[in-house]
């Protein structure tokens, strides 16, 4: 549901409500509309298969608790606090991410280092393989997919820098261990470079392996090398490293950057004592980011139980 702020004319897909008389505080009606439980209700009472659809005098039947006056005005004012706190904390939380990428991006230019490209630190061992998953005719259908199987990572399933695992699609073992490439291990830098580019990931503890699609490149970094894996999936986050990878993908007619130019691409190999401040850096605003968005959370938890209480 949503309020208008302005007039319109609307289709017949859309129920028009106006607040009438006093029984309820009118700035109450929009938070009933948006619980739980009128939605619920609406979709109990719809009807049709295609595009099912719900009536006014369905809706009109829904039951409201009845309080007094001064119980739904108590009401309306404790949501009204509730849902200006939490988009006061989005808000925060969005500076926060803002300040975080200054901090990192200022501690970046303040390092010293060697600017290597990726073929370099293939060349050196640094790095043990950069790879996506397999194209053209041994590329796994659609109609191969099973419920449960092996994880079928592709660039949609690269969420909040996380692999959703639940969301991917699965390939049934026998078949993903036919395929010739992308078998992302655990620890892999994912890499996303098709279709929606820049997106980052590192591949979850799972059993053997997730399969990746075109659409994703795994890192794979040695342990003993000079570059910790950490400090590559920090370096790929930055605004630095994403615009030089928008700036490769305008060039191509659909968002790409293929292996070949990813390996073109440098990035600074700072020494490790350094790369090891930068991630202690990271961890540390991460940890404070995840404690506003928890903060958040829970306000929107107490929110939710009292619009639909």
């Amino acid at each position: 549901s949503a309020i208008a702020e302005f007039d319109g004319i609307c289709s017949g897909d859309i129920i028009v409500m106006e607040p009438y008389g006093d029984y309820l505080p009118h700035g109450l009606i929009p938070f009933i509309t948006q619980s739980k439980k009128f939605w619920d209700w609406a979709i109990k009472t719809s009807s049709g298969s295609l595009s099912p659809r719900t009536k006014f005098k369905n809706l009109a039947e829904f039951e409201i608790s009845k309080h007094d006056q001064d119980s739904y005005n108590s009401r309306l004012a404790v949501l009204q606090a509730c849902q200006a706190l939490i988009e006061e904390k989005y808000d925060m939380e969005q500076c926060f991410k803002r300040y975080v990428k200054a901090v990192i991006e200022r501690r970046l230019s303040d390092m010293d280092g060697d600017e290597l490209s990726f073929q370099e630190l293939l060349d050196s061992g640094d790095i043990i393989d950069i790879q996506d998953g397999n194209h053209g005719g041994d590329h796994p259908k659609a109609s191969e997919y099973v419920e449960s199987g092996v994880p079928f990572v592709m660039a949609s399933d690269l969420n909040s820098g996380m692999v959703d695992l639940k969301r991917c699609k699965k390939l049934p073992k026998s078949r993903t261990d036919s395929l010739r490439i992308g078998f992302s291990k655990p620890g892999d830098i994912l890499l996303s470079h098709k279709g929606t580019v820049g997106l980052v990931a590192v591949t979850p503890e799972v059993e053997g392996y997730v399969m990746l699609t075109p659409q994703v490149t795994y890192y794979r970094v040695a342990p003993e090398g000079r570059l910790k894996a950490r400090y590559l999936e920090i370096l790929f986050r930055t605004e630095r490293f994403q615009k030089v990878l928008a700036s490769l993908a305008a060039q191509s007619t659909r968002d790409y950057v293929g292996i070949t130019a990813q390996k073109k691409m440098r990035i600074l190999v700072a020494k490790k004592e350094k790369q090891d401040e930068l991630i202690c850096l990271w961890e540390q605003l991460q940890a404070f980011g995840c404690r506003l968005a928890e903060n958040r959370d829970a306000t929107k938890k107490i929110y939710e139980s009292l619009m639909n209480g």
